[in-house]
């Protein structure tokens, strides 16, 4: 009975390692941290797996707790589909020299390889809201063992980059205004589809879906998408 319970809990969408506390954030480096958690998953969300999503937002960017909340509980939604949970466990903080815009590629100390390097305590999936890459056009990306072999940047791994570009105006009208683009659309999500399927690549299917080019996307996850989520590692009841 008790091994039962222990299961149970071990399983639940809930269930992670203890958050971070503000000693761990000044300790890192990083200041002013506001540490919030929460469940996103819409209310219609029914019991079953999940993940917890570490987010670390950095308070000079354009990213602020609220903008955050509004675009995790979009994500929460698309992951719905698949019945998955996702639970949010945010630290607002300021970077080291009040950086918000790191250098998406090198291993400098401005590059996002060392903001990663300065929270070890986290365990993925974790986002990085920041502000614009100095050396990218690029809104966000993602890192995760692909499954085609190629091997980028591996301390990156089960991780999303996610700029303050997606909440600029001009941003949002590209894919509202798309004729490509059925509905509304999450580049978070988007993202996310990726380390959880550990798929790199993107598609070219007539059915419009998450992981489709950026000219042919929706926030449908497919079926086969799905499956991939629900069994991924990352999720509470996943298998390797």
């Amino acid at each position: 009975m008790v091994l039962t319970i222990l299961a149970a809990l071990l399983l639940s969408p809930a269930f992670a390692a203890p958050a971070p506390s503000v000693d761990d954030w000044v300790r890192a480096g990083f200041s002013e941290p506001d540490l919030r958690e929460y469940d996103a998953s819409p209310a219609s969300a029914q019991a079953g797996p999940g993940f917890t999503l570490s987010v670390v937002l950095l308070k000079d960017s354009g990213w602020t707790p609220d903008a955050a909340e509004k675009n995790l509980r979009e994500v929460a939604e698309v992951f719905a589909q698949c019945g998955v949970r996702m639970r949010v466990r945010l630290a607002a903080v300021r970077a080291p020299e009040g950086r918000a815009g790191w250098k998406r590629r090198g291993d400098g100390p401005d590059s996002v390889l060392a903001l990663h390097r300065a929270v070890p305590f986290l365990e993925g999936p974790v986002a990085f809201l920041v502000g614009r890459f100095p050396d990218d056009e690029e809104a966000a990306f993602s890192r995760a063992r692909w499954r085609d072999g190629r091997d980028l940047q591996p301390e990156l791994y089960d991780t999303v980059y996610i700029t303050d570009e997606v909440l600029s105006a001009y941003s949002r009208a590209q894919f509202d205004l798309s004729p490509y683009t059925a509905g509304s659309y999450s580049v978070s999500a988007h993202e996310l589809l990726h380390v959880f399927t550990r798929l790199g690549g993107h598609l070219y299917l007539p059915e419009r879906n998450l992981l489709n080019n950026w000219d042919i996307r929706s926030n449908l996850i497919l079926p086969r998408h799905c499956s991939a989520v629900r069994s991924s590692p990352l999720v509470s009841g996943g298998t390797p």
